[in-house]
């Protein structure tokens, strides 16, 4: 399949060099080399927008692929993965460059007299050029997370508790060719969205973005349609597709979320190259478009009317830059969580992350001296001239972190993981909710909400209000079972260097601890056979 060419319409292009570098992750918890967040939004699409998915045919390797690109412009950056076959993304340094190689693409299908593709102007092409021996090139997965072994064993070598759990972010956290994939398939959506909403605008939010995200994250895309109020795409069948004016919609963005969400689930099931599983979840609080992405094996998520989830995602972006502790601390309690059945990707009575970062968020908020600043301090410390690039999206947020003073909290990582799970045992939950937004308790005045977490941009809405007074229970069980873990001898590093220590317990201790005894639970030794046994 080779799809045409399709011409792109980047704007605001002038914010941000097309030529800029990726931002290493590793980088990212250092205040002063942080960019703001909208900056970081812009810098990652331009990369995609000036980028390519290509599928690599049988036998043909990806040096002959670099040598045809570079034949029509300069190349900044490449990466090649594996998804059921053999993929590329290669990245001009210019736009320009691009549309000369789509350009040439159309001709050489002109000349060859292709098909007419049912598909899409689109991006992603298919590259031929087969050599007579098989490339002996790696297998590069990714968006999938690496075996429990592995990484017990890699914990096991660390030297503190505090260095594990720094070891389990990186292990966890989304690389850079991942973050790169998920941005170049938003813009490949957008593009072919564009046919039908030539206006359109798709951003991704969420775990993308907000550096939270683990390697086999789903992709979450908020659309802003670009239409005045009430027009909505339809299908006219055989026709194609077209804008009209709905008056329910004019009256309800609910309803013309809906109407346009409907719209475009049709057009990705039958216009939109390797795009498949398309689900309508038209009539949940926040209509939604599940579908996947198979050329990366990514499931995506669709929404409409949806805004407040991208501040959503700079709150949190925000926060993860302050201190280097916020998110390997995160990164852990959501891996606990998710280890003990507390969080779950099915809907129901279980903490979803959202609510859970921001109970971590709140308890750093009131450590002694805190560990990062409440959300109000945010944004009084942003100036004027901050603004955002949509509006309506409540309150300004402060961009320069450097004017946010360094935390005189000195406690580890360590340290904070064993208050964190006293402070799950402590608080009192059935009568205080907490609130990020502050950094203080306020009355819990409804009896029947076991946990109430408010949302720090709609502070009448409750995070949590689904959760359970079970899994309340199991939450503050598995708390309290941890803190005994942390009290024993065999937590600590043993001097072999062979016996399992620190958070590999507490990943690979049976949910029926013995709880009440007072007697060593010799943990090491219980488990030596057990860490042995899954290496092999």
């Amino acid at each position: 399949m080779i799809p045409f060419p399709f011409k792109l319409n980047v704007r605001n292009l002038s914010k941000c060099k097309s030529t800029v570098s990726g931002v290493l992750q590793k980088e990212v918890n250092e205040k002063k080399n942080a960019l703001p967040f909208w900056s970081f939004m812009e810098m990652r699409k331009i990369q995609a927008n000036n980028s390519i998915l290509v599928r690599l045919c049988d036998r043909t390797p990806i040096k002959k692929l670099l040598q045809y690109c570079t034949s029509h412009g300069k190349i900044s950056h490449h990466i090649s993965y594996f998804q059921e076959g053999r993929y590329a993304v290669v990245e001009f340094e210019s736009t320009a460059s691009l549309e000369y190689l789509l350009q040439h693409t159309k001709e050489l299908e002109t000349k060859t007299g292709g098909k007419k593709s049912r598909f899409v102007h689109s991006r992603f092409l298919t590259f031929s050029k087969p050599e007579k021996q098989k490339s002996k090139e790696p297998k590069t997965i990714l968006n999938k997370e690496n075996s429990n072994s592995v990484l017990m064993n890699k914990l096991n070598q660390c030297h503190s508790v505090s260095d594990q759990i720094d070891n389990l972010t990186q292990h966890e956290q989304l690389r850079e060719p991942e973050i790169r994939l998920r941005f170049l398939v938003c813009s490949l959506m957008e593009e072919a969205f564009r046919n039908i909403l030539p206006n359109c605008t798709l951003y991704p939010f969420g775990s993308t973005v907000n550096t939270f995200g683990k390697r086999s994250c789903d992709i979450d895309m908020y659309l802003d349609r670009g239409t005045e109020a009430g027009m909505v795409p339809i299908s006219q069948g055989k026709a194609g597709y077209k804008l009209t004016y709905d008056r329910l919609a004019a009256h309800s963005e609910r309803v013309a979320a809906q109407t346009t969400l409907s719209t475009l689930a049709s057009f990705l099931r039958n216009h939109v190259p390797h795009c498949g599983y398309v689900i309508r979840i038209l009539n949940a609080t926040c209509p939604l478009v599940k579908f996947k992405h198979r050329a990366t094996g990514l499931s995506c998520d669709l929404t409409g009317d949806n805004s407040l989830a991208l501040k959503s995602s700079e709150l949190l972006y925000i926060y993860g830059q302050l201190d280097p502790r916020v998110r390997p601390l995160i990164f852990l309690v959501r891996y606990w969580a998710r280890f003990h059945g507390i969080t779950s990707v099915n809907p129901g009575y279980w903490i979803t992350n959202f609510p859970l970062t921001l109970l971590v968020l709140y308890f750093l908020q009131t450590r002694s001296p805190p560990v990062v600043v409440t959300m109000n301090q945010l944004s009084r410390l942003a100036e004027d001239t901050e603004s955002e690039p949509m509006s309506g999206m409540g309150c300004t947020l402060v961009s320069d972190l450097n004017k946010v003073p360094p935390s005189a909290n000195e406690e580890n990582l360590e340290q904070l993981l064993r208050e964190f799970f006293q402070f799950l045992c402590s608080f009192s939950f059935q009568r205080q909710g907490v609130s990020v937004r502050r950094g203080e308790p306020f009355p819990n005045i409804d009896e029947n909400v076991p946990l109430h977490i408010e949302n720090p941009l709609e502070t009448d809405l409750n995070t949590s209000k689904n959760v359970s007074h079970k899994l309340l229970t199991l939450m503050q069980t598995h708390a309290k079972d941890a803190l005994k873990m942390m009290e024993d001898p065999a937590f600590q590093k043993s001097d072999d260097g062979n016996t399992p220590w620190g958070l590999p317990l507490m990943f690979l201790l049976p949910s029926h601890m013995e709880r009440g005894s007072n007697k060593s639970m010799g943990l090491g030794n219980r488990l030596t056979n057990i860490l042995k046994g899954i290496s092999s």
